[in-house]
């Protein structure tokens, strides 16, 4: 969805966005977002500052995420707000130089439109959970078999260790510290 600053600077500053299931395209067979169960519901305003603009915004949307330990697929509300600093490039901007602290959290946008698809995209990624767990008591999968344990048991037996690393058995910890 295509944003025009002129519009923003004119004093158009509400926005409210729709994006379908199919928009969401899975990167590689690794994203943990395989897809989305319900369409992505954006609300943004934008506010010239000075030459900068404030963007502040909320998703709302149900993702399909694979878990991390199942490998199973499950499905994860979204509702998450967010803010940026957008900035137009500098045209002497030097690829070398040292970033101060407030720049840090500006993005950096060219012309007099702006792209938000991206800016969805990354909000989705960044509010991920550090791992995405289909339910607190899941069991995974079994390292030998490949067997969900959620779904059944299965009959491997448990490896020992090398027997180099036996000795590490017995070890006793004293004072927090071995």
């Amino acid at each position: 969805m295509i944003v025009s600053l002129k519009d923003v600077r004119k004093g158009e500053t509400q926005y409210r966005f729709s994006y379908p299931t199919s928009w969401w395209v899975r990167e590689d067979e690794y994203d943990p977002v395989v897809g989305l169960s319900k369409p992505i519901d954006l609300e943004v305003e934008i506010r010239p500052v000075g030459a900068r603009y404030i963007l502040n915004g909320q998703i709302r949307t149900e993702l399909i995420l694979r878990c991390d330990r199942c490998l199973e697929e499950f499905r994860c509300p979204m509702h998450e707000s967010f803010s940026l600093i957008l900035k137009k490039a500098d045209p002497l901007f030097e690829l070398d130089k040292e970033l101060k602290r407030e720049e840090l959290l500006e993005e950096v946008m060219e012309g007099e439109e702006l792209d938000l698809d991206p800016v969805v995209r990354e909000q989705v990624y960044l509010f991920l959970p550090m791992k995405c767990i289909c339910r607190e008591d899941c069991k995974g999968i079994c390292p030998n078999c490949g067997r969900n344990l959620n779904q059944e048991e299965c009959a491997c037996t448990t490896k020992t260790a090398h027997p180099a690393f036996q000795v590490l058995k017995t070890l006793k910890v004293r004072g927090g510290k071995i």
